[in-house]
């Protein structure tokens, strides 16, 4: 069985706390919905207003939406004098090294893939391309995910997906979060 899902990596982002994206994001987000499907069964949103600003500037305001948190948090990587350091939702700092999702995150967002419908698109960041082995990852991107597995009790694992960048109008940056 194969399923196709999309993933849309949230554009430019201003700093600080959840931050959301930026004017210049929106618009680099924008530039991507003629590469979705014209008919979407359901968005897959992250929990952070970057997430959501991706949803609502693809104009996905109607559709159905769930929200999770396994395809992108209100965590931010900032760079602070210098150093790697993850803003917490609260505000909080804390270097990227005390911050380990690596495995975590690649069995979230296989989750989500395994049961995500036909043609869903998943309004996220970098990271959750990344947790898929996308190295290069980029922002303001869209990706295709097939998955091959067999039904909904077949175990899905990284070789099971085929990824392709469909377009980026953002660049790869340096960092996980």
């Amino acid at each position: 069985m194969k399923t196709t899902v999309y993933v849309v990596c949230h554009g430019d982002k201003h700093k600080g706390t959840n931050p959301g994206m930026t004017v210049e994001g929106y618009d680099q987000i924008s530039l991507l919905r003629p590469l979705l499907p014209a008919i979407l069964p359901l968005i897959i949103c992250g929990a952070g207003k970057r997430h959501e600003n991706v949803r609502k500037a693809l104009g996905f305001n109607y559709l159905p939406t769930i929200w999770t948190p396994s395809v992108g948090g209100p965590e931010s990587l900032e760079k602070i004098q210098g150093k790697d350091m993850v803003i917490l939702a609260d505000g909080m700092t804390v270097p990227l090294e005390n911050f380990p999702v690596g495995d975590d995150r690649t069995a979230a967002m296989l989750a989500v893939l395994k049961t995500a419908p036909d043609n869903a698109v998943i309004c996220a960041g970098r990271p959750a391309m990344i947790s898929l082995g996308v190295k290069d990852a980029k922002s303001a991107a869209v990706y295709r995910i097939n998955i091959y597995c067999q039904g909904i009790t077949g175990t899905l694992t990284l070789d099971n997906l085929e990824i392709q960048e469909v377009k980026a109008t953002g660049v790869a940056e340096a960092g996980t979060v």
